[in-house]
């Protein structure tokens, strides 16, 4: 049986949904096509483990419980971790192919040649499966030198936005494929196998948000009014900085993030896989611009806006914007067609790579 190592981000002491989310999906596709999967994180141990322990230790501790469990329990192998480059190059050794995938790896404030695979000494076929730039445009023009270098040892190119596609497309001189997020390649009916059941009986409407919740005060109370008689129910995260209405939830694990989107009657988010959940599960979504600061609005962040592109959905919202609910509305008959084809086409993809 052929060994596939795939290099990504799926740290024990950072508890990113989408992170986890993407590695679980992407070590789940690659296993069921008859090939050992193993998922390798690259991270700072120490350091996430110090970040951990300066947050409040009882919800993280439960949070962090939570998180491992749903790997453990929806992954084949133990995730291997290490930020050694020596590590990584041994383990590769023993395998037959690399991948590097998904989510932000290819973001040029956070990047690591490791994401780009340079391994030089290592002569096995390497791939990169739907890496996001996150951004539309570079700005750091070193940043393009070093990883025109780095690219050059990628045998098969993909990123998971169009954006990302063209500009590495300019790089590198070659064809850069646009692939779906893992996990809009499982099944609804495999999510569900991996949720945790319905948390809140009565009606609600789930909030997950990153970015800075009170400058949000105007979305919050449009669909406060729209969404009569629903319980509004907030995601808590450590970036948030207060709830002006509804219930935070803490504690809040992958399985039950999973359920808090699939009981919904619609989703105000702005995270990528808030968005790819509510999609996976047809829900009405409301996705808004992320704001960390007033300095920082993610102006060139194209993530959301490329999956609306390819699905065809019209509920991207700029901060404060009036939400047009009726256009806003989702033709979902439509929409799996188009990602029927996605999926298709990415799983292709995979496959050939594979070969």
């Amino acid at each position: 049986m052929k060994t596939i190592i795939i290099v990504t981000e799926c740290r024990r002491f950072r508890f990113n949904f989408g992170e986890t989310l993407q590695a679980v999906a992407l070590n789940r596709v690659i296993s069921k096509m008859g090939i050992h999967c193993i998922t390798a994180s690259y991270e700072n141990q120490k350091a996430d483990m110090r970040y951990w322990f300066l947050k409040n230790i009882r919800e993280y501790g439960i949070r962090g419980l939570k998180f491992e469990i749903f790997r453990l329990k929806n992954m084949k192998c133990f995730v291997k971790r290490s930020n050694q480059k020596e590590y990584f190059e041994e383990i590769l050794k023993k395998a037959d192919a690399v991948i590097c995938g998904s989510d932000c790896i290819w973001y040029e404030k956070s990047c690591n040649s490791i994401f780009f695979l340079d391994f030089p000494q290592i002569n096995i076929p390497k791939i990169a499966y739907a890496p996001s730039l996150r951004d539309s445009e570079i700005v750091d023009s070193s940043f393009e030198q070093k990883i025109q270098k780095w690219l050059e040892g990628i045998n098969y190119l993909s990123t998971r936005e169009n954006e990302g596609s063209k500009i590495i497309e300019s790089i590198s001189g070659r064809k850069v494929e646009t692939v779906l997020d893992p996990t809009l390649l499982l099944s609804r009916k495999e999510w569900n196998g991996m949720d945790t059941g319905r948390r809140m009986k009565k009606p609600y409407v789930v909030m997950y948000m990153l970015g800075k919740t009170k400058l949000l005060k105007s979305t919050i109370s449009q669909v406060k009014n729209y969404y009569k008689g629903r319980k509004l129910l907030w995601i808590t995260m450590e970036n948030n900085n207060g709830y002006p209405e509804g219930e935070g939830l803490k504690n809040v694990g992958p399985g039950e993030f999973i359920s808090l989107i699939r009981y919904a009657d619609a989703v105000v988010t702005d995270s990528f896989h808030g968005t790819a959940f509510s999609i996976i599960y047809h829900k009405p979504v409301y996705a808004i611009k992320r704001v960390v600061s007033v300095r920082d609005k993610y102006d060139h962040d194209c993530r959301i806006k490329n999956i609306f592109n390819i699905l065809n959905i019209h509920s991207y919202y700029e901060t404060n914007e009036i939400i047009d609910f009726e256009k806003s509305k989702i033709d979902y008959k439509d929409v799996e067609k188009r990602l029927a084809e996605e999926r298709k086409k990415s799983k292709k993809y995979l496959q050939n790579a594979l070969k």
